[in-house]
């Protein structure tokens, strides 16, 4: 039988997954809190990047393309679209950070694979639009691009540390 094209999303979303997870692997040793300057720009710390990349696949897809909810804690808020981490007194432990990451893409992966292709052609319930388009489909195809963006984020906090990915 052939794949859906919601497992072919889940599967290359997940590929995403393994690719950013393999990164952040290495970086294992470095502070996740330690942010960098390049010409006048700070980068994120890979502690913001996954709280980001968690609390975009929990609005991106679970509010924004399955119309569902799950128990998401309070402070995912703090890592929405253009945050920046102020105080780290009020941030949590990178573990719990790092269990909601895990968390939230087992909950897609299990539940966004029964996404038909009418379900993909309709409307995200979040009227979110990318290159003018407003269906389920291109909101899945920007959570996987959103991820792929920040995982090059991370290869770079590996390369700036001097860690080899190759």
């Amino acid at each position: 039988m052939p794949k859906s094209e919601a497992d072919i999303l889940t599967e290359i979303f997940d590929s995403q997954r393994q690719l950013t997870k393999y990164y952040l692997s290495k970086l294992k040793e470095i502070d996740p809190l330690k942010t960098y300057t390049f010409d006048g720009v700070d980068l994120n710390s890979y502690y913001w990047i996954i709280g980001h990349l968690a609390w975009a696949e929990y609005f991106l897809i679970v509010r924004s393309c399955l119309n569902q909810k799950m128990d998401a804690p309070e402070w995912l808020k703090l890592f929405s679209i253009g945050s920046k981490i102020s105080d780290s007194a009020e941030l949590p432990p990178f573990k719990s950070v790092l269990d909601f990451f895990k968390l939230v893409h087992q909950y897609v992966l299990e539940n966004a694979i029964t996404l038909t292709d009418e379900q993909l052609a309709m409307k995200n319930y979040k009227a979110l639009s990318f290159s003018g388009d407003d269906s389920v489909r291109a909101i899945f195809q920007h959570t996987i691009r959103h991820e792929g963006v920040h995982c090059g984020h991370l290869g770079l906090l590996c390369k700036i540390n001097g860690i080899a990915t190759v």
